[in-house]
């Protein structure tokens, strides 16, 4: 966030008018400021006291960054400069100047247009799944996001994305979340997005009586779900190639509980990480796009302040319940990461281990290391444990495609 942006946020916690700031308008922004609004040199002055300094103060040099550059280059090999200095400056607290020929560098493939139409704030939630992990690595990705602010809705990591049951848990843990929906919910044809369109349409038609025997979800044909498509494009792009180079050690390794049980959680708090650097940054203008230009977060939460209208539905709690007892039950077994017998195990072997944290440099060496633990206790095949949690769920296994992990476990026909 830029300063008059922070500074335009104090209004609503700190009591200008008790602590004597002086008040300013700022012609330029084209929301409306009260008169009780702290002006921006006293705010600059603020944050210098608290050292909290900006991109000149800070006087960073290509020595200075270098070394937090290479770390993020690692994990991010594909990033180019605006994904670069947004994680430079989440995670090192760094904040960078931009160079031109740098941004000359910053290209990008071009779409063929299409044009999307969305009304504002909470009017549509588009949600697809990624497959490019999928059997490579027994990995599956889904989000879901507002197009019209550009939030995030989620982004999940997972052994299975093609489960209904899953992927409504997704959309109504949004929902209990925030306590209120949406108008309609948008995905390509797939059953995996069946449960959501139902569930979806079950609150509408609770919310509002009127709309019996009405479906409130829009499907879209052949890649026409466009603002899902890009956020995959962008994602590929920009945080997925850091870790391949990590994964790439499963296909060797063998894909197992072990790796899932580490693995899942570990990407599903990497992919937190994105979200949040997306929602709470602004993106670049885009003279193709009639949506407002502003920090994500704030234009939903805020919107009228962006000219923009919310057109959220308010979801009581019972009848959120009453959903998700329908179409996405609790002990289902599609929402459990692993066994629990095999959970047990696994949660006493990370505590001999010392509970240690685990991230991009040292994960393999964690893997390894419970691997052994299982080796020890006589339990010799992942493989035993799937055949087993199979057979416990009545799901056929088969074992000539060991590489498609999330096939082999809990994978139900519905």
């Amino acid at each position: 966030m830029t300063d008059e942006i922070i500074c335009q946020e104090l209004q609503k916690v700190f009591d200008t008018k008790k602590y004597t700031l002086k008040p300013v308008f700022f012609p330029h922004l084209y929301v409306f400021v009260s008169d009780q609004f702290p002006s921006l040199m006293t705010f600059k002055r603020m944050r210098k006291q608290l050292g909290f300094l900006n991109t000149r103060q800070q006087k960073h040099t290509i020595e200075t960054i270098s070394k937090d550059l290479t770390a993020l280059h690692v994990r991010f090999p594909k990033a180019g400069y605006f994904e670069l200095r947004k994680n430079l400056s989440r995670e090192k607290n760094k904040r960078v100047s931009r160079k031109p020929d740098s941004a000359a560098r910053c290209l990008r493939g071009r779409f063929n247009r299409k044009v999307f139409h969305c009304a504002g704030v909470n009017n549509i939630w588009c949600m697809d799944q990624h497959d490019k992990w999928k059997y490579r690595f027994g990995l599956c990705l889904h989000h879901g996001l507002d197009p019209f602010t550009g939030v995030i809705k989620w982004m999940k990591v997972w052994w299975n994305n093609s489960n209904p049951i899953l992927i409504c848990k997704y959309y109504l843990d949004i929902v209990e979340k925030t306590g209120h929906g949406l108008l309609l919910t948008q995905s390509d044809m797939g059953n995996e997005n069946g449960n959501v369109a139902w569930a979806q349409s079950y609150l509408r038609q609770w919310a509002d009586p009127s709309l019996n025997g009405t479906i409130q979800h829009r499907w879209k044909f052949d890649k026409k779900n466009i603002p899902s498509e890009i956020l995959w494009s962008v994602f590929w792009r920009t945080f997925t190639f850091g870790f391949e180079g990590v994964l790439q050690h499963s296909v060797e390794q063998g894909c197992s509980l072990v790796f899932r049980y580490l693995f899942i959680p570990w990407l599903q708090h990497e992919c937190d990480e994105y979200v949040t650097g997306n929602n709470t940054h602004k993106k670049r203008h885009d003279q193709n796009v009639a949506r407002p230009n502003g920090v994500l977060i704030l234009i939903e939460q805020v919107p009228e302040r962006f000219g923009a209208e919310d057109f959220k539905v308010a979801f009581s709690a019972e009848s959120i319940n009453e959903a998700r007892q329908l179409y996405a039950p609790p002990d289902h077994p599609v929402l459990k990461l692993v066994l629990d017998t095999f959970a047990t195990l696994a949660h006493g072997f990370i505590m001999d281990l010392g509970n240690p944290e685990v991230n991009q440099n040292v994960v393999w060496d964690i893997y390894l290391s419970l691997r052994a633990k299982f080796y020890d206790a006589g339990i010799f095949a992942s493989q035993d444990w799937e055949v087993a949690a199979s057979l416990e769920n009545g799901v056929n296994t088969d074992p000539h495609h060991p590489g498609k992990a999330d096939l082999n476990l809990y994978s139900l026909n519905i």
